[in-house]
């Protein structure tokens, strides 16, 4: 798993790609997103898929991007940034 640090899939589509860490909108807690494309709290322990929750960041508030959105975000973000970063990356782009 790694911790989300990327764009906000909606403001990557306006092209802005600033990155910033996910954080739960209900508890706070760090989010990390694994292989298979599902994101987890580390506070709460909630989990769901990328394409199924609603996200905010400061200019946008509970939008649910697309998958196209969400590609775009992951494959801009520091997120990638390893040896191993396309490997993961295409792994999780095959589970959108």
């Amino acid at each position: 798993m790694k911790r989300i640090d990327m764009p906000c899939p909606t403001c990557t589509h306006e092209r802005k790609f600033y990155s910033e860490k996910w954080t739960h909108a209900v508890c706070g807690g760090v989010l990390d997103l694994d292989d298979n494309a599902f994101v987890h709290c580390r506070a709460c322990g909630k989990k769901a898929h990328i394409t199924t929750m609603y996200m905010s960041c400061s200019k946008h508030k509970l939008v649910k991007p697309t998958k196209r959105q969400i590609a775009s975000a992951i494959s801009t973000g520091r997120m990638c940034m390893n040896e191993d970063s396309a490997e993961w990356l295409i792994r999780i782009l095959k589970k959108l």
